[in-house]
């Protein structure tokens, strides 16, 4: 029971309350097929949901953490002979400020960083510390070790846990979602009351861009949070119970 209460004090670095979650795939075959008509779709997407009543900020993902899905990528950093596995993501200018991720250093993904302008990203302070110690890595650049171009770090923020409560496996690297777009998208909405409540109003901002547009896992992200203890849950609720029934046998006898 301790172990489990600890565990669900664990900070996951980022800011669950009042933030709903959802995903939903795009259809370049009604959106456009290249990465620029899919990104001025979802900014479409994002100004509707922001002018919502009740809405605060929206930003859109590639994947949500504690969602249960990873992407990894080899990082490698200009002139330092080291290479990182990280956990990627693409990410829109609001999402650290949505999520409450904590901007250390530099600054957050601009509207001006769109694919026609020099590839910037922004690193967790983990990976920050781990390469550049106490040194500044802003201006400093990073690639993919496949060989891609070179890409400047514009800022530092901190580190969340994507895996889960009782798992953090990687640091993290961000991509502005226009310099590298993806169909598979995730958004966060940080409302001013109960998120789930904000559900159909949400929805409905959608469906006044795309009447077309599915969407599927629509929950408060402290949802998403209370899956990744499903487990624990679980073995907490046995060890309980067959702990009640040795009490009960001990009594009777």
């Amino acid at each position: 029971i301790r172990s489990f209460a600890n565990l669900r004090g664990t900070d996951p670095g980022f800011r669950a309350d009042r933030v709903l979650g959802l995903h939903f795939a795009v259809d370049r075959a009604t959106h456009g097929s290249t990465d620029p008509e899919v990104w001025r779709y979802l900014v479409r997407l994002i100004d509707r949901v922001q002018s919502t009543p009740g809405v605060q900020s929206a930003a859109v993902v590639n994947r949500l953490p504690m969602a249960g899905q990873t992407q990894t990528q080899q990082i490698e950093f200009e002139g330092r002979g080291i290479n990182v596995n990280t956990d990627a993501r693409s990410a829109s200018p609001a999402y650290f400020r949505t999520l409450g991720i904590p901007l250390l250093a530099g600054r957050a993904f601009r509207d001006d960083d769109t694919a026609d302008r020099p590839p910037v990203g922004i690193l967790d302070d983990r990976v920050a510390r781990q390469v550049f110690g106490n040194e500044s890595p802003l201006g400093k650049r990073f690639r993919e070790t496949s060989g891609s171009p070179w890409v400047e770090i514009v800022g530092v923020v901190g580190h969340i846990r994507h895996e889960g409560l009782d798992r953090d496996l990687r640091p993290q690297v961000y991509w502005p979602y226009a310099q590298r777009t993806q169909d598979r998208v995730a958004m966060v909405v940080k409302t001013a009351g109960d998120p789930a409540g904000m559900t159909p109003a949400i929805r409905a901002a959608i469906r006044e861009v795309d009447s077309n547009q599915p969407l599927y896992d629509v929950y408060p992200m402290s949802e998403f949070i209370a899956r990744t203890l499903l487990a624990q849950r679980l073995n907490l609720v046995l060890m309980g119970s067959f702990a009640g029934l040795a009490l009960l046998l001990a009594s009777l006898g």
